[in-house]
């Protein structure tokens, strides 16, 4: 896992996912980054990815994750 660690300001969604991809057997040989900075598109040259992913055997995975402490349907918090 590159950085190793993770900051505070860092959402709660990530804290969960970098403490999955770090702590889960499956993925101990896998190469992680957490967020990297890559080019958006042609107009937009810089934008982060939250984690990209290199599976060896699978493939490569760009992963952008959104958290909530709460879902509300329907006037019911879930």
């Amino acid at each position: 896992m590159l950085p190793p660690t993770f900051g505070d300001d860092a959402p709660f969604g990530e804290h969960v996912a970098f403490e999955a991809l770090r702590h889960d057997a499956a993925t101990c040989d896998w190469g992680v980054c957490h967020s990297l900075e890559i080019a958006k598109d042609a107009t937009d040259l810089q934008g982060e990815e939250d984690f990209v992913v290199v599976a060896p055997g699978h493939g490569i995975l760009g992963i952008e994750v959104t958290s909530q402490e709460s879902i509300e349907a329907g006037g019911e918090e879930r």
